[in-house]
């Protein structure tokens, strides 16, 4: 179709959060305008031209946060400053420039939307020096605790989840008037359930009175099978999930 808008959206892998907003997106998109756009998910910090640092800062994040939290939150909160996130940001603006300026010319997208806070920065320099404008909006990923360089005024939207984030970003000095508090994207098939959570329960083999316990976990959750274990021989009426 001549008219078909073609929708890139960037994420990484750093944790799960980035790449299931990437996901959930997508699906909507799929769903409410399949005929009218393309899109195409991909994740700069794998591409050979980011630095290999850059590149290992999603796998080392697990690691770093579940074996050194006290350094992780460190570096976190020494981050979290405005004039250490604009050290980044102009950090970022050189590091990324050229794999995000290949990925403008090879997507030729018409719009960008980005769910990881790393990419907004280097995105605008791109804008800037090649003289071109794509629409950019940002997806926040994080429901409270937001870090500074999430709010980059390259973005033309910033999504927030919730309120409190609204007042984070108004605070950094994000014009409100670019500021969406819509919530955190999830995948169009969770609405489409229609069962009650009695049949679910009885497609599932589930107890219907006893109360359940979903376990959600990472690699950054310790002792969560010891945790388990201990509910599973507590006595109480319950029935675990994981």
């Amino acid at each position: 179709m001549p008219n078909t808008k073609h929708v890139l959206i960037l994420t990484a892998d750093a944790g799960f959060g980035h790449r299931s907003a990437a996901n959930a997106i997508a699906a909507a998109l799929q769903e409410t305008h399949g005929r009218e756009c393309t899109f195409k998910i991909m994740n700069p910090l794998d591409d050979e031209r980011t630095p290999m640092w850059l590149r290992n800062s999603q796998s080392d994040y697990d690691r770093i946060a579940r074996d050194l939290p006290g350094l992780y939150r460190l570096g976190y909160d020494l981050s979290d400053e405005s004039i250490t996130s604009r050290l980044m940001e102009n950090a970022l603006r050189t590091l990324l420039y050229p794999v995000l300026r290949e990925i403008m010319i090879d997507q030729q997208p018409d719009v960008i939307i980005s769910t990881y806070p790393l990419y907004q920065a280097a995105l605008g320099a791109v804008f800037a020096i090649t003289k071109t404008f794509v629409p950019l909006i940002a997806v926040v990923t994080d429901l409270v605790t937001v870090h500074q360089i999430w709010f980059s005024d390259d973005a033309d939207v910033t999504v927030v989840p919730t309120p409190m984030v609204r007042e984070l970003a108004i605070g950094a000095g994000l014009s409100p008037e670019k500021i969406q508090t819509i919530g955190i994207p999830v995948h169009p098939r969770i609405v489409q359930e229609t069962r009650d959570k009695a049949a679910i329960r009885v497609e599932l083999g589930w107890d219907q009175d006893r109360t359940t316990i979903l376990a959600v976990g990472s690699k950054r959750v310790e002792h969560l099978g010891a945790i388990l274990n201990v509910l599973n021989h507590s006595g109480w009426p319950i029935q675990l999930v994981m």
